[in-house]
């Protein structure tokens, strides 16, 4: 019977190696035995976030920030506090999310500290979502700041990435654009922790293609994030990397590799509408929708629009095209018009 000292060390390997199925197993075999370190019970919220296992990563992240508020590491407990409240995001669970970040923000004040820098990125999402983007901004150069002190490359480069979308949305195309490169960078180098490098690809390629109408960077991005993904011993389930699945099904869509593309995107349908992902659930159910329209298969198509549509996703333009190929031109117009 190998010590649990043993244990924990291969599973730190394992997950070093990015192999998190068999790191997450392995911390909860040692959990099990004798309750795990604060740094391990970190890696092991990592782990099981990347591998779709919801519960066992909200039981471990929530022992984590625990731990680091009683030894009062204020800046600890805000990176577990953020992950916590990602993870609910993801499950459309945004009580849960804003609880979090409530909670984060009484420690602060507890411990009679400045605002934490994650806490600075909750308040840039309500901000971008308001369309206030000159206090998106204001927020986020202090989190900036404050990363670039401590050396928190995960914290700089999203609130970098989160500036840059506001820009873009504010019609500072250019400036957006520069400032979205900038972060990119450290992603691409692998400088990003897995969580972060695939929230940030996904982030980057979506603004680009929805929001800035930047294809060409939008491609690179995703190019990119392929090369990352392939270079993962496994690809495994829950809403980080099911939502990288998507961006890289679209990918092939556009190669034309429309029975790969479609393979991915129902895996990734099937694992975050029955998982902790339903946040981008209704994205994945619209490519897939795109991808059998493009095959000539109608009926399902429509089921996957449809769907899409019951999570709150839009099926813009792809069911006008569809409705258009059907010949129904006045139904495929007034889809338009409404998106």
């Amino acid at each position: 019977m190998p010590k649990q000292d043993d244990v924990i060390g291969h599973a730190r390997d394992l997950h070093r190696q990015a192999r998190w199925d068999d790191a997450c197993l392995e911390f909860l075999a040692a959990d099990a035995e004798h309750e795990l370190g604060v740094e391990d019970l970190e890696l092991l919220g990592e782990a099981a976030q990347l591998t779709g296992r919801h519960n066992e990563a909200v039981a471990a992240l929530e022992r984590a920030f625990e731990l680091r508020a009683a030894a009062t590491d204020l800046a600890a407990a805000a990176t577990a506090a953020f992950w916590l409240y990602s993870e609910f995001l993801y499950a459309s669970e945004f009580a849960r999310a804003g609880g979090w970040i409530a909670r984060l923000g009484d420690l602060a004040e507890r411990l009679g500290a400045a605002e934490p820098g994650w806490l600075s990125i909750a308040a840039a999402h309500r901000y971008i979502a308001q369309q206030q983007y000159d206090d998106a901004r204001a927020v986020l150069t202090g989190a900036v700041a404050q990363a670039r002190e401590s050396g928190e490359i995960d914290l700089e480069t999203f609130a970098m990435l989160l500036t840059a979308r506001s820009l873009l949305l504010a019609g500072r195309l250019q400036e957006g654009l520069a400032r979205m490169e900038d972060a990119m960078l450290r992603v691409t180098s692998g400088r990003t922790s897995p969580r972060m490098t695939s929230m940030l690809y996904c982030a980057a390629i979506g603004t680009c293609e929805e929001e800035a109408w930047e294809l060409a960077r939008a491609q690179e991005w995703a190019r990119a994030l392929e090369r990352w993904m392939s270079s993962l011993p496994t690809l495994f389930g829950g809403a980080f990397l099911d939502n990288c699945r998507v961006y890289r099904a679209v990918l092939k869509r556009r190669r034309g590799q429309l029975a790969e593309a479609r393979a991915e995107l129902e895996l990734a349908v099937s694992n975050l509408t029955e998982g902790n992902g339903v946040l981008v659930a209704g994205h994945a159910c619209y490519e897939l929708g795109e991808v059998h329209r493009l095959l000539g298969q109608d009926d399902a198509a429509e089921l996957a629009y449809r769907r899409a549509t019951s999570l709150g996703a839009s099926v813009q333009p792809g069911l006008a095209l569809l409705r258009l190929r059907q010949g129904n031109t006045s139904t495929a117009a007034r889809g338009l018009n409404r998106a």
